[in-house]
């Protein structure tokens, strides 16, 4: 025979979900990392939004005032934003806390007696849905 000729069996090719498996897990370690970039970079860029509108509000309020005192409307070509400073007045609210419940007890009594004139009517039965 022969002694150049090797009669062992070739080697098997590689499955495919072997090389598969590595491409997966590498583009979804790919993908993991463009998602924790984008969120890193969201997080940097919505830092400054707070301070940026408290910095607009600041202005406005300046200019409100410089407006008043030189009796100049500067805030003509000038659009209002929200207003996000306030305080609560207690005695206000208590106020009129005292007022609705006061309204809300009226109501009560005048459907109470409107209710003792008319007889009570049958519930009507409810559908299962």
């Amino acid at each position: 025979m022969n002694s150049n000729v090797c009669l062992c069996p070739p080697p098997p090719p590689p499955q495919n979900g072997e090389v598969a498996g590595d491409d997966k897990k590498k583009k979804k370690r790919r993908r993991d990392e463009a998602n924790m970039a984008a969120t890193a970079k969201l997080l940097r860029e919505t830092k400054v939004i707070p301070n940026l509108i408290f910095s607009i509000e600041q202005y406005e309020k300046f200019l409100i005032t410089l407006s008043k005192k030189s009796k100049v409307n500067l805030m003509q070509h000038m659009k209002l934003s929200t207003s996000r400073d306030f305080r609560i007045n207690a005695a206000t609210l208590d106020a009129a806390l005292q007022e609705q419940d006061a309204s809300q007890q009226q109501s009560q009594e005048t459907s109470q007696e409107a209710t003792v004139d008319t007889p009570p009517q049958p519930q009507k039965k409810r559908m299962k849905t």
